[in-house]
C-alpha cells in the first residue's frame, strides 16, 4: 500500500525481526512511552532491545536484506555461558 498507493501504514508488531523486514520507521515503546524511533538499524540494537524486553538478544545483520534480524537468547544458554 505504502509503495503504490503512496499510504501511511501503521502495524504493532511484537516479532522484531518481521518489523524490520517490512518497516522503514520503526516507534519502540517501554510502558507506555516512546523509547526509542527511527530506522529499524538504529532501533533495533541489543541494547535498546534488552532494556524494553529485559531479555539478553543478539543482533545480526540479513546478508540478502541488509535488515536487522533478531535472536532471543535463552536462559538455558546463558546459565552455560556462565558456567565456570
Amino acid at each position: 500500500l505504502n509503495d503504490e498507493l503512496k499510504l501511511s501504514v501503521i502495524m504493532i508488531v511484537h516479532d522484531l525481526t518481521l518489523a524490520a523486514e517490512y518497516c522503514d520507521y520503526l516507534i519502540m515503546m517501554k510502558n507506555g512511552r516512546i523509547h526509542r524511533k527511527g530506522s529499524p538499524e538504529n532501533v533495533l540494537t541489543y541494547e535498546n532491545i534488552e532494556h524494553v524486553y529485559d531479555t539478553v538478544v543478539v543482533v545480526k545483520i540479513n546478508p540478502v536484506s541488509g535488515k536487522p534480524v533478531v535472536f532471543p537468547v535463552s536462559e538455558r544458554r546463558l546459565r552455560e555461558l556462565n558456567r565456570p
